[in-house]
Protein backbone atom coordinates (compact mmCIF):
# COMPACT_ATOMS: atom_id res chain seq x y z
CA UNK A 1 0.00 0.00 0.00
CA UNK A 2 1.62 3.69 -1.05
CA UNK A 3 1.41 6.01 1.80
CA UNK A 4 0.82 9.02 -0.82
CA UNK A 5 -1.98 9.88 -3.16
CA UNK A 6 -1.19 10.88 -6.59
CA UNK A 7 -2.68 12.04 -9.76
CA UNK A 8 -2.10 14.56 -12.46
CA UNK A 9 -2.20 18.27 -11.43
CA UNK A 10 -5.56 19.78 -12.15
CA UNK A 11 -6.38 23.64 -12.69
CA UNK A 12 -8.81 25.01 -10.45
CA UNK A 13 -8.85 22.15 -8.40
CA UNK A 14 -8.31 22.97 -4.39
CA UNK A 15 -5.23 20.96 -2.79
CA UNK A 16 -4.17 20.50 0.70
CA UNK A 17 -1.23 22.29 1.95
CA UNK A 18 0.80 19.05 1.85
CA UNK A 19 0.79 18.54 -1.37
CA UNK A 20 3.81 18.90 -3.67
CA UNK A 21 4.08 18.60 -7.29
CA UNK A 22 6.09 16.81 -10.21
CA UNK A 23 6.58 17.43 -13.22
CA UNK A 24 6.16 14.70 -15.16
CA UNK A 25 7.17 15.94 -18.83
CA UNK A 26 10.28 17.24 -20.05
CA UNK A 27 14.47 16.42 -19.51
CA UNK A 28 13.24 17.83 -15.84
CA UNK A 29 10.48 14.98 -15.60
CA UNK A 30 10.64 13.76 -11.92
CA UNK A 31 11.32 17.32 -10.32
CA UNK A 32 9.69 18.17 -7.31
CA UNK A 33 7.75 21.70 -6.85
CA UNK A 34 6.12 23.51 -4.27
CA UNK A 35 3.91 25.37 -7.17
CA UNK A 36 2.07 23.28 -9.66
CA UNK A 37 2.42 23.64 -13.44
CA UNK A 38 0.42 22.23 -16.23
CA UNK A 39 2.06 18.47 -16.79
CA UNK A 40 2.75 17.45 -13.85
CA UNK A 41 1.74 15.01 -11.01
CA UNK A 42 -0.38 16.23 -7.27
CA UNK A 43 1.44 14.16 -4.61
CA UNK A 44 -0.32 14.27 -1.11
CA UNK A 45 1.14 11.93 1.66
CA UNK A 46 -0.67 10.51 4.26
CA UNK A 47 0.56 12.63 7.12
CA UNK A 48 0.15 9.92 9.65
CA UNK A 49 3.18 7.96 8.08
CA UNK A 50 4.99 10.43 6.09
CA UNK A 51 5.47 13.96 6.46
CA UNK A 52 5.32 15.39 3.22
CA UNK A 53 8.40 17.67 3.11
CA UNK A 54 10.27 14.48 4.19
CA UNK A 55 9.06 13.28 0.93
CA UNK A 56 9.88 16.42 -1.08
CA UNK A 57 12.83 16.17 -0.30
CA UNK A 58 13.41 12.54 -0.95
CA UNK A 59 11.90 12.96 -4.75
CA UNK A 60 14.59 15.83 -4.89
CA UNK A 61 17.55 13.47 -3.69
CA UNK A 62 16.15 11.06 -6.67
CA UNK A 63 15.87 13.57 -9.17
CA UNK A 64 19.35 15.18 -8.17
CA UNK A 65 20.61 11.75 -8.73
CA UNK A 66 18.97 10.65 -12.30
CA UNK A 67 16.46 7.92 -10.36
CA UNK A 68 14.00 8.82 -13.07
CA UNK A 69 15.71 9.73 -15.78
CA UNK A 70 16.11 5.03 -17.02
CA UNK A 71 12.11 5.56 -16.36
CA UNK A 72 11.92 8.75 -19.00
CA UNK A 73 9.80 7.50 -22.22
CA UNK A 74 9.36 9.44 -25.84
CA UNK A 75 12.03 10.47 -27.99
CA UNK A 76 10.82 14.39 -28.68
CA UNK A 77 9.31 15.19 -25.33
CA UNK A 78 10.35 13.03 -22.23
CA UNK A 79 8.04 12.16 -20.01
CA UNK A 80 7.72 10.17 -17.17
CA UNK A 81 4.23 7.55 -16.50
CA UNK A 82 2.90 7.45 -13.21
CA UNK A 83 3.56 3.92 -13.15
CA UNK A 84 6.97 4.42 -13.63
CA UNK A 85 6.78 7.83 -11.30
CA UNK A 86 5.77 4.81 -8.79
CA UNK A 87 8.05 2.00 -9.78
CA UNK A 88 11.05 4.39 -9.51
CA UNK A 89 10.39 4.98 -6.02
CA UNK A 90 9.79 1.80 -5.20
CA UNK A 91 13.11 0.41 -6.92
CA UNK A 92 14.86 2.79 -4.75
CA UNK A 93 13.18 2.74 -1.26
Amino acid sequence: KMNFEIELYKSGKEYSKKTFFVKCKGHSAGEPMKTPLENCFAITTNKNVFDSSYFFYLIQHYFDNGIFKKHLKGSVIPYLTKKDFIEALNSSL
